[in-house]
């Protein structure tokens, strides 16, 4: 709809970089997509209250989370409105993607396509994301039973598939997920695992393993916690993060 919409404003492609009779944007002549800031109300707005958004949360129909880190458009990306709405509807971003503002753009269309094994990297902080769904469900597991591990060839094909479903979604690294988890003081169990597409124990031990602890109120909401032991785990992770997965970081 966006593509046809401005397809028909600018046939030419003199501002937005469209060819006539292409449904989209000229891959030779990306445009460069701002969406106005949500706090601003949209008939007040300026220019200035346009963002390009450097890092995009999405969600899908289903309800899981995916990142895309820019907003370029083509007939293949016009999902990714509907998605980030929904994520901005859920507090995830701080952009309205109903109001566009699209410009040219001189550069091309880069990526980053290196794999990580985040699979393993969880493994290390004690995340098991290949368990089965049935596994320590949401009233059942405790956090005593977070520590135990449960291999197996099943569980590592599951691990695997999920590992290769985030890259897809573009939430593969532990950065990516450690920023999503901090976008709230505070989680529910279940959205975490609706949003990763995880079991909840495995939910669990990443809540763990970024320092988060279960509330003793009785909330059932997980929060960064205080304690010697939850520092612990988190300056791990953040060791990890930084020697593993960022080298040119390294001392």
């Amino acid at each position: 709809m966006l593509a046809s919409a401005l397809s028909e404003l600018d046939p030419e492609g003199a501002v937005v970089g469209f060819e006539p009779g292409v449904p989209g944007p000229s891959m030779r002549r990306p445009v460069r997509t701002h969406a106005r800031l949500n706090s601003i109300d949209p008939d007040s707005a300026t220019m200035s209250d346009y963002v390009y958004p450097d890092r995009i949360w999405l969600l899908d129909e289903s309800g899981r989370l995916g990142y895309n880190h820019r907003l370029e458009f083509h007939s293949r990306k016009t999902t990714i409105l509907r998605r980030a709405s929904n994520a901005t509807d859920a507090g995830y971003n701080q952009e309205d993607f109903s109001d566009l503002l699209v410009t040219r753009s001189e550069g091309g269309f880069g990526g980053d396509s290196v794999w990580y094994d985040i699979a393993s990297f969880l493994l290390d902080q004690g995340v098991q994301i290949g368990l089965d769904a049935t596994v320590g469900g949401i009233a059942a597991w405790s956090v005593r039973r977070i520590g135990i591990r449960i291999a197996g060839s099943k569980s590592d094909k599951r691990a695997r598939r999920t590992a290769r479903e985030w890259e897809a979604r573009g939430i593969g690294t532990p950065a990516r997920l450690r920023e999503f988890l901090e976008l709230n003081a505070a989680w529910h169990l279940e959205e975490v695992c609706t949003r990763l597409d995880i079991a909840p124990l495995s939910g669990a031990q990443l809540l763990q393993a970024l320092g988060y602890e279960l509330r003793s109120d009785g909330s059932m909401l997980w929060q960064l916690g205080h304690h010697k032991s939850a520092r612990k785990r988190r300056e791990k992770w953040m060791k990890a993060e930084t020697a593993e997965w960022q080298p040119e970081l390294r001392a």
